[in-house]
């Protein structure tokens, strides 16, 4: 016989999910207009082709998700509790009703990046990039294998997760560099979207979080860069929020950390919407 609080568990967990699709299914009329303009003023043709948005980041922070859903390829109800695979190469989205046209996704991984960055930071530095989205996460990034073939935590077990999300973070920034390096070699308009996804796993911690992206290390480089590049040919974005409510595991299910508690299915799609109406926004920027 079922234990009735596992059972209990899972029937709330489908509930939450449910009401997450109902939401997304019930505003379709609101989002899919705006994403299919977003989609159609952005069209790209792979390998550079054509003016087009890039979606970047380390390995693990979401990414492949967002690309799902804005294309509309993800089900709330069934895909919420998949586990983290590594992307191989680049990937190609595209919108069901407007297949047409293509969302780019790089890999993150340090030894992929070497491989396939290259020729897209190039695309950026010539101007062929219309925006660029950058996934960050607190330095939540997914392990796909267990964390204990991890070097942080070889050198030193007790402290790994604090280390590591130091760690991860650091990356954010240092990827942010390696984007506005190219960016300050384009003089056609662009705008950067940073995206700092997993709400869930940090906003007990709001205050630190908001703070490095907006005036700590990350804030400072993107202010940098403002300052280089100007108002009139950059616009940036900055969004928190959640696509997906779990735990911070490893693809071995071990559990590194638990979202926070209270941080339910409806602050997800709260977030999700402020995550489509920025996204959205970018659409309608023009050149002053």
């Amino acid at each position: 016989m079922p234990d009735p609080a596992t059972s209990g568990a899972a029937t709330l967990k489908i509930a939450h999910a449910v009401k997450a699709a109902k939401w997304a299914w019930d505003h379709q009329d609101v989002i899919e207009p705006k994403l299919k303009r977003f989609y159609r003023a952005t069209k790209r043709k792979i390998f550079g082709r054509g003016p087009g948005i890039l979606v970047l980041g380390a390995g693990g922070v979401g990414k492949t998700t967002l690309g799902r859903i804005l294309s509309g390829k993800y089900d709330f109800l069934l895909d919420s509790d998949t586990e983290y695979e590594q992307s191989v190469g680049v990937q190609t989205f595209r919108a069901k009703k407007t297949p047409d046209v293509e969302l780019v996704v790089a890999p993150g991984q340090e030894d992929r990046r070497d491989a396939t960055w290259p020729s897209l930071l190039g695309s950026i530095a010539n101007g062929k990039e219309l925006g660029i989205v950058l996934c960050c996460a607190d330095g939540h990034h997914a392990l796909s294998s267990t964390y204990k073939y991890h070097k942080l935590y070889k050198s030193e077990p007790s402290s790994f997760l604090d280390r590591f999300l130091a760690d991860r973070r650091q990356e954010e920034v240092r990827i942010l560099k390696q984007v506005a390096a190219s960016l300050l070699q384009n003089a056609r308009p662009t705008w950067l979207l940073t995206l700092v996804g997993k709400e869930d796993l940090w906003t007990a911690n709001e205050q630190q979080v908001h703070e490095f992206y907006r005036h700590g290390p990350y804030g400072k480089a993107i202010d940098e860069l403002m300052v280089k590049k100007g108002t009139r040919l950059f616009r940036h974005e900055l969004v928190f929020g959640s696509l997906i409510v779990r735990n911070f595991t490893t693809g071995r299910r071990e559990i590194l950390k638990k979202n926070t508690a209270g941080y339910d299915h409806v602050r997800q799609v709260e977030s999700l919407r402020r995550i489509f109406e920025t996204i959205a926004s970018l659409e309608d920027w023009k050149v002053q």
